[in-house]
């Protein structure tokens, strides 16, 4: 588990990892992991929020959870999804996640 309560999918990802390096699952295997991990990551994964906030470069400090989540503020999630929708603001979140 998490510092959130939210647990890893560890054993997914490393049934994916044994599925990739032996090639005795098939594609669909692998695709279905694959979607698993990519899922957890975004709704689930415990991050910081990262809204841009005035006073802040680096953005908001608070605990959320998934890479598309925002903290327990809701115009935080608000914010965060109206950077995904508008072209001139994806470059910014997608530059806050790696």
């Amino acid at each position: 588990m998490g510092d959130t309560g939210v647990p890893c999918p560890v054993g997914v990802v490393k049934a994916l990892i044994a599925a990739l390096i032996n090639r005795i699952a098939g594609p669909v295997v692998v695709a279905t992991l694959s979607g698993l991990v990519l899922i957890w990551c975004f709704f689930q994964a415990p991050v910081t929020c990262g809204t841009p906030v005035r006073g802040r470069e680096d953005g908001c400090r608070n605990n959320a959870t998934g890479l598309h989540m925002g903290c327990h503020i809701r115009h935080h999630r608000w914010q965060k999804l109206k950077m995904l929708i508008l072209r001139r603001q994806v470059r910014e979140f997608c530059s806050g996640l790696f």
